[in-house]
């Protein structure tokens, strides 16, 4: 095998398929962003195995952002659940 061939190179050098970080969006954060993270992830997984470096980049790329936008949104949702907890808890224990 050498080194420039290409199925060699992204099997020794795989691109990130960030699964771990899709199933932790799509349990914790935002299933629907979580899942299309995780369709994505599974496609970057199978494109490292047959050696398809641009197709594999491409998908850990869309993993990537999906990731991002769905950890963005769990963290808006669970600030402004804690929020509104809060403030209702400080009503309640005012009257």
């Amino acid at each position: 095998t050498h080194m420039n061939d290409p199925a060699t190179y992204s099997q020794l050098y795989p691109v990130s398929d960030y699964m771990g970080y899709s199933i932790f969006i799509m349990l914790c954060c935002c299933l629907p962003l979580g899942i299309a993270a995780l369709v994505n992830s599974i496609a970057t997984h199978n494109a490292n195995s047959r050696g398809d470096r641009m197709a594999a980049e491409q998908s850990s790329k869309y993993a990537q952002i999906l990731n991002h936008v769905g950890l963005g949104i769990g963290i808006v949702f669970y600030v402004t659940a804690i929020i509104i907890v809060v403030v209702l808890y400080t009503i309640i224990l005012q009257s």
